[in-house]
């Protein structure tokens, strides 16, 4: 484990480091030394967002990483992620353009929320109100990169924001988007007034009285399934849902 920033920084250079240089090696070898034997088969894990790189750095590293790999097809093989798509023989398969949009958005959402928070924070209602919405917006709008946790803090800050300026319809359907995202979500006791729990637990009701449904996500076999975030399991997973 590294114990600071500076360690995990120096940890992930080296590792990128003996990483090049394994790909060097792999570029410097001839054909033919492959001959009559099967080269080696990688699978590329794509990097995920951390301390010091956020997603659309961290999305943008993992693509050029594979397109350095694929591009040397003869010395390694380069096999997809289980359900990915093959990569080209002929150079790196090509990534979805809105990739790195929606990574970026997804990381501006993040900060939109942060900056809600602050202002709820010092009282400036309004603007908080505009923030966590937008936020929200941005985040949701790129479920792969959303950070849901994050959405759910934003639900919840967005309700306080919109009962503060008495905006009734506003806290409403702030609590019935976080009871939506995640049914079993409990207020921090002593941290907020009763009336909170209370409209929480009104939002819950009302969902109930719309009805479920069901929601069945399949799969490569070993992958998981996630729902809102909400990790279901291994697919084929089924999970109820309330309806709407």
């Amino acid at each position: 484990m590294f114990t600071s920033t500076w360690q995990r920084r120096a940890g992930a250079g080296w590792l990128v480091t003996l990483l090049a240089q394994a790909v060097g090696l792999f570029g410097a070898l001839p054909s033919r030394a492959w001959a009559g034997a099967d080269a080696p088969k990688v699978v590329l894990v794509p990097l995920l967002a951390g301390d010091g790189a956020d997603a659309a750095s961290a999305e943008k590293f993992t693509r050029l990483l594979r397109d350095e790999l694929a591009a040397r097809d003869e010395a390694l093989q380069l096999f997809p992620m289980p359900g990915g798509e093959a990569p080209s023989r002929k150079g790196a398969p090509a990534a979805k353009a809105d990739d790195g949009d929606s990574a970026a958005a997804a990381q501006k959402g993040v900060g939109l929320i942060e900056a809600g928070q602050e202002a709820l924070g010092e009282l400036r209602f309004d603007e908080a109100v505009s923030k966590l919405k937008a936020g929200i917006e941005a985040q949701l709008a790129a479920p792969a990169y959303a950070v849901f946790e994050k959405v759910k803090e934003a639900q919840l800050s967005l309700a306080q924001a919109c009962f503060r300026t008495q905006d009734d319809r506003g806290t409403k359907e702030a609590f019935a988007a976080l009871a939506r995202l995640d049914p079993a979500f409990s207020l921090e006791e002593g941290r907020f007034p009763p009336a909170f729990a209370s409209e929480l637990e009104k939002a819950r009701k009302r969902l109930a009285k719309q009805g479920k449904g069901t929601v069945t996500v399949d799969g490569p076999q070993g992958s998981t399934a996630f729902l809102d975030g909400r990790e279901l399991g291994v697919v084929p997973a089924t999970a109820e849902v309330p309806l709407g």
